[in-house]
């Protein structure tokens, strides 16, 4: 059984096997190396040459672990981000952008990042992103493959639905690295909501690609999305282990932000890079003013309250000390002024009593 995943450049390389302890081809794969090996199967760093060039991790069941229950946990692994919780899932998408970042330092956009080309694996019992099918991807400095592929003008090559207005429109103009900024927005979009921001197959393909080059999909934001989702949307909300109450809450403001500018229609607009994506994530999970967001003193103020909460109560609680002192002590100035005055008018009209009874008896 073999499990098709990226191979990740930044990791150290292992020592190369010997030709006797590995085999040297599986199927249209070269084995080069072993990249790791567990209880269940072995990873190779393979070569693939057609249609392009590219290397993989292929994972291979060992002999004998074919049972129904190791079987499963080997799918187990594609379908790790099932159960992670709402916060747990922006940790993950936040390396996601770091490979895509990876990609394009080496000069090559990759032009179709859809789920289906992100894995999700586990590696010592931590989720591992990995980004997958470079097949259509553009090189800026280098050469994918040992054949010339020509894209035609006005064909749009990519996935309509996580494709950028720029990618898919017919003027010619140049797609750079800010195209798959949109399409991060798209799957971080899905990823928070569990639905498309806008989906081609519920208005029509060729309405949604006029839609997309016209830039005029108008697509509500994740917060809004969610609220439109009637009963469904507390289906989506428990397999983040929430409620849709308290994931709208989430959702609303920063998240919003984070996810529009991703994809706004016009890529000037956009986060520069993927790093510019991940660190705003970052911030998002820190409490950490975003830079997506207008600034205003309300916002940084509540901002410093989240992630300085532990010192702020216990300053609001000296402050509160304080006060109430100061009250107290106020209080029990005004009852002994009072006291004092009382206790005087007493005794004016004691001795008005005195002086009374001393001009009688005269």
């Amino acid at each position: 059984m073999i499990a098709d995943e990226q191979y990740d450049p930044t990791a150290p390389s292992p020592s190369p096997m010997s030709a006797e302890e590995h085999p040297e081809r599986i199927g249209p794969f070269r084995i080069l190396q072993v990249l790791g090996e567990g209880g269940m199967g072995i990873v190779y760093e393979a070569e693939q040459t057609e249609p392009v060039r590219r290397r993989v991790a292929l994972k291979v069941m060992k002999l004998g672990m074919d049972t129904k229950e190791v079987v499963a946990r080997f799918e187990a692994e594609r379908q790790a981000l099932a159960v992670m919780e709402h916060r747990e899932r922006l940790e993950l998408f936040v390396p996601a952008c770091q490979a895509v970042q990876h990609a394009h330092q080496k000069g090559v956009i990759h032009r179709d990042l859809k789920p289906s080309n992100v894995l999700v694996t586990e590696q010592e019992g931590a989720p591992v992103p990995k980004i997958i099918d470079f097949g259509i991807a553009k090189a800026t400095g280098q050469r994918l493959t040992d054949k010339t592929v020509v894209t035609a003008y006005g064909q749009a090559m990519g996935t309509p639905a996580y494709m950028s207005p720029e990618q898919a429109e017919m003027s010619g103009l140049d797609v750079d690295t800010r195209t798959d900024i949109y399409s991060l927005g798209v799957l971080l979009y899905e990823l928070l909501v569990g639905h498309l921001p806008l989906d081609p197959h519920e208005i029509g393909m060729q309405a949604f690609i006029a839609r997309l080059v016209m830039r005029e999909t108008n697509p509500p934001t994740p917060s809004a999305r969610l609220s439109g989702l009637g009963h469904t949307g507390g289906d989506v909300a428990s397999s983040r282990r929430t409620d849709a109450g308290t994931l709208r809450r989430e959702l609303r403001g920063d998240l919003d932000w984070i996810v529009m500018k991703a994809m706004e229609q016009d890529r000037a607009r956009r986060y520069e890079t993927a790093n510019a994506l991940a660190f705003e994530l970052r911030r998002y999970l820190n409490d950490e003013p975003l830079l997506a967001r207008p600034p205003s003193a309300v916002y940084r103020m509540g901002k410093f309250v989240r992630r300085h909460r532990g010192a702020v109560v216990a300053a609001a609680a000296a402050a509160l000390a304080l006060v109430l002192g100061s009250v107290l002590a106020t209080a029990g100035m005004v009852r002994a002024t009072r006291a004092e005055r009382v206790a005087a008018q007493e005794a004016e009209a004691a001795r008005q009593v005195s002086d009374f009874l001393v001009g009688l008896f005269e």
